[in-house]
């Protein structure tokens, strides 16, 4: 089995918990708590926030705990985890989705960091077969972890059906498509249905993880940022922004990086896994890994005849070389986990 890296020591102690600054007047302090702008802070109003985001950070903590570290070679040399200088290093995880036994060999000799189980043919999250999910998690015996795409979301007790099942398999999370519904209700009851599927297979054994599209257009869906607030409520473990058509834009010719840096960061402070794809080629993943991205999802740049070709050794590791830890902009929100 890989093994289990170390829960940052940020997530395990949460937030410092400072006395609040107090109000001064003419004869000293009153004694009354400020928030510094002059409202007034009651006592334990400061003590519920930290637990609170120590709870977001928990979370957080749990959805990346199952990855593995950085394979051998790729691990920052400088820098480190409470680092306080303003250049942080960081390793993004590689995702290769793969569509069967050989493609899944393929990416894990090539340095992939997470399997993912996928149908190319049947769409952005076609899903494969219990069978060939079970088939591919065999073959990579526990040396990496393995993730599968549901689909879009339709009714709840399909998607509830579904993730029990798939997660039966032993995979680590399982992809969910929710980025073309509107209605936030609808939203927040697929995903509690799919949290319910992931929970009766086994309490803390398959993490769930919403997906929006970024080329989906307002109309059509929440959006990525309302998504993730709605995905951390419904006890989610992460969000991966996508793109739905694989023939248009991908992501970074759809989403500036200042914007996705805005959405990773905010789906971070949610205390939930950020994972981003569509359509992205070598060059875009220093992008997508300054932008603070946990992981990065590829399939066509992996295979040879792009995304309905076969997923070549060669091609992941050369992707994967794009991920290394490199220096990037104190904008950047977290470090990731060093081995």
């Amino acid at each position: 089995m890989y093994d289990t890296p170390r829960v940052p020591e940020y997530c395990r102690r949460g937030p410092v918990l400072q006395e609040p600054p107090r109000e001064v007047g003419p004869g000293g302090t009153t004694g009354r708590a400020s928030d510094g702008h002059g409202a007034i802070v009651r006592p334990g109003d400061h003590i519920a926030e930290g637990r609170a985001r120590l709870e977001l950070r928990e979370r957080h903590a749990q959805a990346i705990v199952s990855l593995p570290p950085p394979r051998p070679g790729f691990a920052p040399r400088a820098g480190g985890l409470h680092s306080r200088q303003p250049v942080r290093y960081r390793t993004m995880r590689l995702l290769v989705s793969v569509s069967d036994i050989d493609e899944a060999r393929a990416a894990l000799e090539g340095g992939a960091d997470v399997i993912d189980a996928k149908d190319p043919a049947a769409g952005a999250l076609g899903a494969v077969s219990v069978g060939t999910l079970r088939g591919i998690h065999a073959a990579i015996g526990g040396r990496a972890p393995v993730s599968a795409a549901l689909g879009d979301a339709a009714d709840e007790r399909d998607v509830e059906t579904a993730v029990e099942a798939f997660a039966s398999t032993g995979v680590t999370f399982v992809k969910l498509g929710v980025g073309t519904i509107a209605d936030a209700s609808r939203v927040t009851a697929l995903l509690a249905a799919a949290v319910r599927g992931a929970r009766t297979a086994g309490p803390g054994r398959c993490g769930v993880v919403a997906v929006a599209y970024a080329d989906a257009g307002r109309a059509a869906g929440l959006g990525p940022a309302a998504l993730a607030r709605l995905a951390a409520d419904a006890g989610a473990s992460g969000i991966l922004v996508d793109t739905q058509d694989k023939r248009g834009p991908g992501l970074t010719g759809l989403v500036t990086k200042a914007a996705l840096t805005t959405l990773v960061r905010g789906a971070h402070d949610a205390g939930l896994l950020v994972a981003l794809a569509g359509r992205l080629a070598a060059d875009d993943l220093p992008h997508v890994r300054e932008a603070g991205a946990d992981i990065a999802g590829v399939r066509g740049a992996a295979c040879e005849g792009g995304r309905t070709g076969r997923v070549s050794a060669a091609l992941v590791r050369a992707l994967r070389t794009r991920c290394t830890s490199m220096p990037v902009g104190s904008g950047v929100s977290r470090t990731v986990l060093r081995p």
